[in-house]
Order: structure tokens, then C-alpha cells, then sequence
């Protein structure tokens, strides 16, 4: 479970200034940063997921370039001025929801260094609508998208007002997510501090968090707290997107800082915990 990355940037810089852009300034993507974005979707490398599956993206703009007709997908009114969608369907598995969060957010963060906007979004959109427009595969399914764009300068009441209501900028505390040899002592010590300050402050729907990591020697355990039926109306494992969000800011901040690490999923449970956390995945040290 090892790959290449071909991103060029701070990725700590690009996760810091990350944010949910939900109002842009109508202009379309420059012809460099369009191009920019199809060579970086073209590219297989970036493309694979932590369990190997190769996730496939489409861009499309918002007007046909054929027909000058606008592409509506229904947004309920969330998004403004953007010039473009990006999506991609998937199999309806929990590992490819892991790989296309690992994927997705390694290209938000990639547009975001490039000064472009974007915006997870699960279930706020028309999903009829989206199918129509992103044709997939039987037994596939678009576990999310993002509008593209250039942000607007001043955000209005509305765009405060959501944010406020997803509770996009608040985060569980530290303690409460980082551990070290059990499920219960908050993590202390400085090895991987960075690596989850930035963990911390990624995306997830509704902002629920659900990771745990739990450090025992030299390796990180990640673990998934549930919320019971979250996700359920959209049928898709919501939760393991996050996990893929939370282990894309792990693994690439764990790169920029030199550390040698990769992920492998262990046949036993490395710790014993309570029922209400689920193994997922363990990022091993090479020695």
C-alpha cells in the first residue's frame, strides 16, 4: 500500500488555508490552472488510493462549451458563481470510500495551493441531476463533488451563516481524538504533533470527526467511532470518506516532514478497545 506523490506544494500551508468556498466571483479557471488540474487528474499516481484503487475524476464546466447552456445540478441555493464541478464515481464499497477520500481531498488541497475554491459536498446537491451530468458505471456511485472557482472576497451573511450551522469551524479536541498505547490516554508527546494538528483540522461531513488514532511504539492505529446510521439516506459509507480525508493529511504531512511511514492493515486488532471503535488501518514505520 505504497505510492508515489507527485504533489508539489506546503502541504501544511495548503491545509491551513483549505476552507468550504461556497460564494465565487463567476470568473472561469484561467487556461494554466485548467490545464494544470487535467494533467494532475491524468496523472495514475495521483489517482490511487491507499488500498490501491484507482479513482477516476471528471471536470466539467458549468456552461457547455458546445451548447453555452449552464449545467444545473441544484444546489439548493448553497453555491454561487462557480465555473466548474469535479466528481467521480466509484464502487460501493467501504475501501473505495476510503480511497476516493484519500484521493478527492489530495486534489482539494492541490487546487487550493493553486488559489482555487472548492467545497466538499455529500449530500446538498441533486443527485439525479448529478448522474445525468457525471454518467457512471452499474453499481457505481458519486460519493461526492465539489464546484470549482475562484473565490469571492467578501463572503455574505448566508455563507456565515452555513458555516456556523455545520459547525465548519469548530473541532473536537485533541485529547479526544489522539491517544498513545490505549484508547484512553490522550496522546503527549511531540513525534507526530504536527501530523495531528493537521489531521484535526480536516473536513468531515457534518463535522463529526470520527477518526481515532492510537500511536503504540513506533506505529499510528487508526480506528473509525461511528455515528450510529450516519450517512444512511445517501447509502454510502459516509464516515469511511472521512477516514480517507483524515489519512490523506496524515500520510502527506508525514512526507513534507521526512518520516517513513506506510499503510498496512493488520489480520488482528493491534489493541484491545471498546465495541464502539472500528480498526481500519495501521501506518507502519520501515525499518
Amino acid at each position: 500500500m505504497t505510492k508515489k506523490s507527485k504533489i508539489l506544494m506546503n502541504i501544511i500551508k495548503a491545509i491551513q488555508s483549505r476552507y468550504s468556498v461556497r460564494s465565487y466571483n463567476g470568473k472561469t479557471l484561467t487556461s494554466a490552472d485548467e490545464k494544470s488540474l487535467l494533467n494532475y487528474i491524468s496523472d495514475e499516481s495521483n489517482m490511487t488510493g491507499i488500498y490501491g484503487n484507482k479513482i477516476s475524476l471528471q471536470y466539467k464546466t458549468v456552461k457547455n462549451p458546445n451548447t453555452n447552456e449552464k449545467i444545473k445540478l441544484g444546489t439548493y441555493g448553497i453555491i454561487k458563481g462557480h465555473s466548474a464541478y469535479i466528481a467521480g464515481a466509484v464502487e460501493n464499497n467501504k475501501e473505495y470510500m476510503l480511497d476516493f477520500g484519500y484521493v478527492f481531498e489530495k486534489l482539494i488541497l492541490f487546487l487550493t495551493d493553486k488559489g482555487i475554491g472548492t467545497c466538499w459536498m455529500a449530500g446538498t446537491f441533486d443527485r439525479k441531476a448529478l448522474n445525468l451530468i457525471f454518467p457512471s458505471d452499474e453499481g457505481h456511485i458519486i460519493p461526492a463533488m465539489s464546484p470549482l472557482g475562484y473565490p469571492k472576497k467578501k463572503t455574505h451573511l448566508k455563507d456565515r451563516t452555513i458555516r456556523k450551522l455545520a459547525g465548519s469551524d469548530s473541532r473536537i479536541d485533541f485529547d479526544k481524538l489522539f491517544y498513545i498505547n490505549d484508547s484512553k490516554t490522550p496522546y503527549n508527546l511531540d513525534e507526530f504533533k504536527e501530523e495531528f494538528d493537521m489531521v484535526r483540522i480536516g473536513p468531515s461531513a457534518s463535522n463529526k470527526q470520527p477518526w481515532r488514532f492510537i500511536v503504540k511504539e513506533s506505529d499510528i492505529h487508526i480506528y473509525l467511532k461511528r455515528t450510529p446510521d450516519y450517512g444512511a439516506p445517501l447509502k454510502l459509507d459516509v464516515q469511511m470518506i472521512d477516514i480517507g480525508i483524515a489519512l490523506c493529511h496524515l500520510d502527506l504531512v508525514s512526507k513534507q516532514n521526512k518520516k517513513n511511514y506506510f499503510f498496512k492493515s493488520l489480520s488482528n486488532e493491534p489493541i484491545e478497545v471498546d465495541e464502539t471503535l472500528e480498526y481500519i488501518i495501521t501506518y507502519k514505520k520501515k525499518i
